[in-house]
């Protein structure tokens, strides 16, 4: 048995893979399903050890983080480089959740914002490539962080608009009388 596991397991490392399928219970708890690559684990064993475990796990990932700030500093900077639409969703998550309690929106929807808007500055109408996901009413002024209340603007209309209230936006570009 152990040697048609060994087989198995170097013929999914050739392949690449991560877990493979030996077809052999686990000695443990009689698991016949996948076992990792990397050990030669029964991954069903390794998630129960996970269950059990995890209050634990994260007591110790505690300490580690604090012991290791520079190295959580450097991970948190690459994660946040990596996945910028992710790390702008969160911010407006977080602002959003002390402010307003508003759902969100993710960078998909603002995407499709941005098509339904024809490619277009909502307020001075110009054909943007580059463009602004701006709150109609500013979540300053307790507007709701949600697709709803999201407009797409052009760079200097969004830098112009700032946090001003919608109504005297309008105003200022005679749009009200």
């Amino acid at each position: 048995m152990v040697g048609k596991i060994k087989k198995e397991l170097e013929a999914a490392k050739a392949r690449g893979e991560k877990q493979f399928f030996a077809n052999v219970p686990c000695r443990k708890f009689g698991h016949n399903g996948n076992r990792f690559t990397a050990s030669g684990q029964c991954v069903e064993c390794d998630r129960l050890r996970y269950k059990t475990k995890s209050s634990v796990r994260i007591e110790q990932m505690k300490v580690w983080r604090e012991a290791n700030p520079e190295k959580m500093k450097a991970a948190m900077n690459r994660w946040k480089a990596e996945n910028p639409d992710a790390c702008r969703t969160l911010a407006f998550k977080r602002r959003d959740r002390v402010r307003s309690g508003g759902d969100g929106f993710t960078a998909q929807q603002v995407d499709a914002l941005y098509l339904a808007q024809g490619k277009r500055c909502a307020n001075c109408l110009k054909k943007i490539t580059k463009y602004h996901a701006d709150h109609i009413v500013p979540l300053a002024l307790n507007g709701r962080h949600e697709i709803g209340n999201i407009q797409i603007l052009c760079q200097p209309c969004n830098s112009r608009k700032h946090k001003k209230d919608p109504i005297r936006w309008a105003n200022e570009n005679g749009r009200l009388l």
